[in-house]
């Protein structure tokens, strides 16, 4: 081995050991350095540091509806502002939060290809961030079906309107007594003409055309009533009451017939568009306690060391004249 190799490493090693005796002399001060980071850790993980909770939402759709249209839903003022409302009541946020934009709080994700769209909702109670989650996601929902996204839902607000004139037609006609003979007696002049409408309306038939067919049929219907009156020897101030029961009956008919496919068509919209409900959040969000004692503890440790050497060094130097020349340097 080479005399300056030996230098090297002797020096080296020197060096290392000067720096263990450093630490062996402040020992005293590094443990109190230490202990001070671990009482601050203490307090800010058990006094300061609320825990937080994140419920997640998922809502999950059908390839007929748009992922982004869901996503300016959920992103819109009539999602956010009911939501900020009742967090705000609740004194789970503050006005900070809400000219924020709720930043932090709600949180949306969305994956296009596979039609999810995920709400988070971080509280400090997870009970809270459940419920509100799981009431976000279905007003969303509601929404989306009530702006009738898909052809189910564009079919089943044609079939609701078309139930809500009938309804009025009927309520127009008052109560309507009928007996079931008299029921026996229309019922064959009924079917055919309640079965046709219905199906035209069903089928998605412009209202124009529902209309010009319904006037052709009730016109025929007054032709056979001629006939049916007549043949009955029933008085005319009977008359209109019949036609009255013809009507209401027939109507009646097409409703129920609606109602039949409008039950029908529910199950297909409500799978086109689905909320899956929040878990309960069961540990709080990370960093956790331990981790951030573990956090502080290391901090501390660093600080402590560091400070030790210069503290050493400090009092090392102090009356040099290197020492008088940094604190010229300092006051200048």
């Amino acid at each position: 081995m080479k005399s300056t190799d030996y230098r090297s490493e002797n020096h080296i090693e020197l060096s290392l050991l000067g720096l263990l005796t450093i630490l062996a002399l402040q020992r005293r001060f590094i443990a109190i350095c230490m202990l001070v980071f671990i009482a601050l850790g203490v307090f800010y993980v058990y006094a300061v540091k609320v825990p937080s909770y994140t419920a997640t939402a998922t809502i999950i759709t059908d390839k007929d509806i748009a992922t982004d249209i869901l996503l300016s839903l959920a992103q819109s003022t009539a999602v956010k502002q009911p939501l900020s409302e009742a967090l705000q009541k609740q004194d789970f946020i503050t006005d900070a939060d809400i000219t924020n934009d709720l930043d932090g709080v709600y949180t949306i994700t969305m994956n296009p290809k596979g039609g999810l769209l995920q709400l988070s909702l971080r509280l400090k109670d997870a009970a809270a961030a459940q419920l509100h989650a799981n009431t976000t996601a279905q007003r969303i929902v509601d929404m989306a079906r009530n702006m009738q996204l898909s052809e189910v839902g564009q079919k089943l607000g044609k079939l609701t309107a078309a139930k809500a004139d009938i309804t009025k037609d009927l309520a127009k006609l008052g109560p309507v007594p009928l007996s079931q003979a008299e029921k026996s007696v229309l019922m064959p002049y009924v079917l055919p003409i309640a079965a046709l409408e219905s199906s035209t309306i069903v089928q998605g038939g412009e209202p124009q055309l529902v209309q010009k067919m319904q006037g052709q049929l009730v016109q025929k219907m007054q032709e056979d009533f001629v006939h049916v009156l007549q043949a009955s020897k029933v008085p005319d101030t009977a008359h209109q009451q019949q036609y009255n029961q013809f009507i209401h009956l027939y109507k009646t008919l097409v409703l129920q017939s609606l109602d039949r496919e409008i039950v029908a068509l529910l199950p297909q919209e409500q799978s086109q568009i689905i909320a899956i409900p929040a878990s309960l959040p069961k540990k709080p969000n990370k960093p956790g306690r331990t981790l951030l004692m573990v956090l502080f503890i290391i901090a501390g440790t660093i600080i402590a060391i560091v400070s030790a050497f210069v503290r050493y060094a400090i009092q090392k130097h102090k009356n040099t004249p290197e020492w008088e020349q940094l604190r010229r340097a300092l006051r200048s």
